[in-house]
């Protein structure tokens, strides 16, 4: 089996995550994920060093085998031959993870603004719930702040990054895809603009499991920048100014 070439993505949700891993998946020898699991494997595995039979026989040359396992081992049945890791990996944790079984790693961040990011997520969440939940996004260790965390440690390192803009994705695409494979090295081939629903391995999100059933559907019909509506009282608004502050100045 050939060794597979291993990239990162980093970005807040509703940045074109899904819409950016359909338009890459159409070159026959990459693969973007969706949301990984393997910083919660990593961390699970650190674990054990904590655990007394560990502590009894302190073999961390055995633990360190499995460590530098996980990602071939993981990846073994995808059929390609780069792979586009999408999570949380500038955190201080995992960045050394990845910079401990990888030279020269290659990051790719998705910006767009805070405010139409939390717009996004409160046009597709249940009406009465809204405020409630966009407060949600903010506490510590959700998908989102993880996130604003791995980005800004990203954008203080001197890593390889590419940083995309959201409206650019959408607006000037083919231009957009062809940066970020010149970025990685990969041979680029134009992307359709039919597009289909993010499929990997024949896995398809299960978005029930989140309780807003539309939080990675792709329209199918066309790529373009959907007005949203605002429903961000000015509290919100100034937290969203000083995120992007904090992120980006």
């Amino acid at each position: 089996m050939t060794a597979k070439e291993y990239f990162f993505l980093t970005a807040l949700p509703r940045c074109g995550n899904t819409l950016l891993a359909v338009l890459l998946n159409q070159h026959e020898n990459v693969k973007t994920t969706a949301n990984s699991l393997l910083p919660e494997i990593f961390n699970s595995l650190f674990l054990l060093r904590r655990d007394e039979k560990f502590l009894n026989f302190p073999d961390h040359k055995s633990l360190e085998n499995v460590v530098r396992s996980v990602f071939d081992s993981y990846y073994s049945h995808w059929d390609c031959d780069y792979v586009i890791d999408r999570s949380s990996w500038g955190q201080e944790f995992n960045l050394n993870i990845i910079n401990t079984l990888f030279n020269k790693n290659k990051f790719i961040i998705l910006k767009r603004p805070m405010k139409e990011i939390l717009n996004s997520f409160a046009s597709i969440c249940k009406e009465d719930n809204r405020s409630k939940y966009l407060e949600g996004l903010l506490n510590k260790n959700t998908v989102l702040t993880n996130n604003i965390e791995s980005i800004k440690n990203l954008m203080s390192s001197d890593e390889d990054k590419i940083i995309i803009n959201y409206k650019d994705l959408v607006e000037n695409t083919n231009d957009t895809v062809k940066n970020i494979f010149n970025f990685l090295n990969i041979e680029y081939k134009p992307v359709e603009y039919k597009l289909q629903q993010l499929n990997i391995n024949n896995v398809l999100y299960e978005d029930k499991q989140c309780n807003i059933d539309d939080m990675h559907l792709i329209h199918e019909d066309g790529i373009q920048l959907r007005k949203e509506s605002n429903f961000l009282n000015k509290d919100m608004l100034n937290k969203c100014e000083e995120i992007d502050n904090y992120l980006w100045s």
